[in-house]
């Protein structure tokens, strides 16, 4: 089975490829907000924590986390023709959770479009209706 992250890449070529698209994907989850050095790779190699002789700097997190994107939006989204479009990108077996149902509906009530796509046809189905309707 091809995975979801292996669907959302073709997609994202084929629909790029595509005149007069805007189109990109945004990510959702949460980062730290700064990092602070504590020493090499090498050096932790030598204390018995890696096992790797690499002399670039090792980091950690020093920061909050910081949340990014928004829990549920569509895993790629698009401009056509001045329109909105919403892809959500699953597997076959994959189902949509109950924060990207909410999405769906606020983008349908605002006037975009939202498909739940499982195939590069089905998206770029979706972005050449976009484009005439």
């Amino acid at each position: 089975m091809t995975s979801e992250q292996a669907i959302q890449s073709q997609i994202l070529v084929a629909i790029g490829a595509l005149d007069g698209v805007l189109v990109w994907r945004q990510n959702v989850g949460k980062a730290p907000s700064a990092w602070r050095r504590v020493g090499t790779y090498a050096a932790e190699r030598i204390r018995g924590l890696l096992s790797i002789d690499d002399p670039r700097p090792l980091y950690v997190s020093a920061g909050r986390l910081v949340q990014y994107g928004a829990p549920g939006q569509p895993d790629i989204m698009a401009i056509v023709a001045g329109r909105f479009v919403g892809i959500e990108v699953k597997t076959k077996a994959g189902r949509q959770s109950a924060n990207q149902r909410i999405w769906q509906a606020a983008i349908e009530a605002a006037g975009g479009v939202y498909v739940l796509a499982r195939t590069v046809r089905e998206a770029t189905a979706a972005v050449e209706a976009a484009r005439h309707g």
